[in-house]
């Protein structure tokens, strides 16, 4: 019964979200220590359950000899159960099956929702996508697909999605996060799905969204999130993931806070850290390590509320959800962004002032320490993504009822450059969900005929049918797909959908995000003051900058035009 409790409190906050890391296939790489990430929502090497391998040798006694020994390792062994067709899939008659020219195998990599059997840490996996597949088949006996499973967690996706690339071995679908196919890796590794979005998907109920154009069957603010600065769109999206803080419920009641009521501004957020530091207890866990990312979350929660009022006049070249990564660089080059105006500081200034009720030693933590004192009971609150909700329910050291509560709000008795903006509800389309097609370059086996064979079974697994009840299956995610429905449970996360971030201050370029990281852990660890670091900043960012304007040849005086 607590543990219902506590799920039923979690998830009016938080999409659940299963991390399964790094892909598999021919000649998969070696395990490896998480690898740094910046900028996502959800990062692939992540998982809290994950542990780094032992760097200096052990000496002389039992314990060390004990600790060379490495980690065990969980490996994942695909599962062949297949699931009952899903009811809104029953009844549905495809009249107008392409006809394909492809006959032959296509590999599919689909990350959290690959179907796997049972594991310690993953007791109740996915299946869903193995029915899909089936009635695939059915469709196109002369189509195979096979489903690639994931290596165990700690591999180095990325660095594998290079190797495969360089030796065209890369599947034909592959999972991957939107900035990663749009900035971290290059051009010509995936088609470009922009003309067949275009085309009519068949599989698509008549008089659905999606049926005519299959462009339409995608939320708006999806498609804005994941297009790439080239115009194109370099894979199709149908999840959503979000974060908040979550905290120790039983530590709350012994500082004399109300556990039932947290915090909702900034104001009170600080004075729940004060109770919670004056009962003797650590109030919070923050991550600046090395692999730490939520510093990324952190300056687009201040760029967000403290420029949110300006979004119309920022929002030069007419989005509809956020700041593009023109409007971005235009700020810093036009000079409505100045490091020097306490206005762009004050994130930073926050962040420090919090930082006083951190435990110690936080520029070296990454985000699995922090998960690890929270679930050991060893500090009051921690901020994580949805993914670490399943953990946390199946830790068997969790003895305390917990929850979640939404990131705070700045309010004008903490900061006078509040302007009434709501805390943005850090996440949005980049959790499982996220495929692309390699093109031959990357995949010596892909051809035309090949392609179109992969673009046709996307527009199978994106038909709201297909889409709805694997996401659901997994129980991690809101489905996106237009037609879809979420789970009861998580009806509640659909308005804090429209409460996400707008713009951030940093990350305009993957180089930029690390340098900058680097900056903030120096200022952080009193290397050096505001002034010193809001230089650095600036200089960066201008650098930055002028190299986006060469690149793509932009004009601040002429925005691209939006199609």
């Amino acid at each position: 019964m607590k543990r219902l409790q506590t799920l039923k409190v979690v998830l009016a906050v938080l999409v659940v979200f299963t991390m399964l890391i790094a892909c598999a296939g021919p000649q998969p790489p070696a395990a490896t220590t998480p690898a740094a990430g910046a900028g996502a929502a959800t990062e692939e090497n992540t998982g809290a359950g994950s542990e780094a391998a032992t760097e200096e040798p052990a000496e002389d006694t039992a314990e060390a000899e004990q600790a060379e020994q490495p980690a065990e390792v969980e490996e994942f062994e695909l599962s062949a159960e297949t699931p009952p067709l899903a009811p809104e899939a029953e009844g549905i008659e495809y009249s107008e099956v392409t006809e394909l020219a492809y006959e032959g195998e296509i590999t599919m990599y689909a990350q959290a929702y690959t179907p796997v059997e049972p594991t310690v840490n993953l007791p109740n996996p996915p299946r869903y996508l193995n029915r899909i597949v089936a009635e695939y088949q059915a469709l196109h006996p002369n189509i195979k697909i096979t489903l690639i499973p994931p290596l165990s967690p700690g591999s180095d996706y990325i660095t594998w999605v290079r190797t495969q690339a360089a030796g065209a071995q890369l599947p034909d679908i592959v999972w991957l996060q939107a900035g990663q196919v749009n900035e971290q890796l290059p051009r010509g590794m995936f088609e470009p799905l922009t003309d067949y979005l275009e085309q009519s998907n068949p599989y698509v109920p008549e008089g659905q969204p999606g049926r005519d154009r299959w462009f339409d069957g995608f939320e708006g603010f999806v498609m804005e999130f994941v297009q790439a600065s080239d115009g194109n769109w370099y894979q199709v999206n149908g999840d959503y993931v979000g974060t908040a803080i979550f905290y120790n419920k039983d530590m709350f009641t012994e500082a004399g806070l109300d556990p039932e009521t947290p915090p909702q501004t900034w104001s009170e957020f600080m004075a729940a850290h004060q109770a919670l530091q004056n009962a003797g207890m650590q109030a919070f866990a923050f991550p600046l390590g090395p692999s730490a990312f939520i510093w990324s979350w952190w300056h687009r929660v201040g760029a967000t509320q403290f420029y949110g009022d300006r979004f119309d006049e920022l929002n030069v070249d007419n989005n509809q959800f956020r700041l593009s990564p023109y409007a971005l660089a235009r700020n810093y080059a036009t000079g409505t962004w100045q490091t020097s105006d306490p206005r762009y500081q004050e994130t930073f200034r926050i962040l420090k002032d919090w930082s006083q009720y951190w435990v110690e030693g936080a520029l070296s933590m990454d985000i699995d320490d922090t998960f690890r004192m929270f679930v050991n009971g060893d500090v009051a609150m921690y901020w994580n993504g949805s993914w670490a909700v399943p953990q946390t329910l199946d830790n068997p050291d969790v003895q305390f009822e917990w929850a979640t509560f939404p990131l705070p709000t700045f309010d004008e008795d903490y900061t006078e450059f509040a302007v009434g903006i709501p805390a943005p509800m850090i996440g949005g389309p980049s959790a499982a969900f996220q495929y692309s097609i390699s093109t031959q370059q990357a995949d010596s086996t892909m051809s035309p005929e090949k392609l179109e064979a992969a673009v046709d079974f996307l527009k199978f697994l994106t038909a709201p049918q297909s889409a709805g009840p694997m996401v659901n299956d997994l129980g991690s995610f809101i489905p996106t797909i237009q037609g879809t429905k979420p789970l009861p449970t998580m009806t509640d996360l659909i308005e804090s959908m429209s409460n996400t971030e707008t713009m951030g201050l940093m990350e305009l370029t993957i180089e930029e995000g690390e340098a900058n990281f680097r900056l903030l852990q120096e200022f952080m660890g009193d290397q050096t003051d505001m002034t010193e670091y809001m230089a650095k900043v600036e200089a960066l960012m201008q650098e930055t900058v002028e190299g986006l304007a060469a690149e793509n040849g932009w004009d601040w005086d002429n925005p691209p035009t939006q199609e």
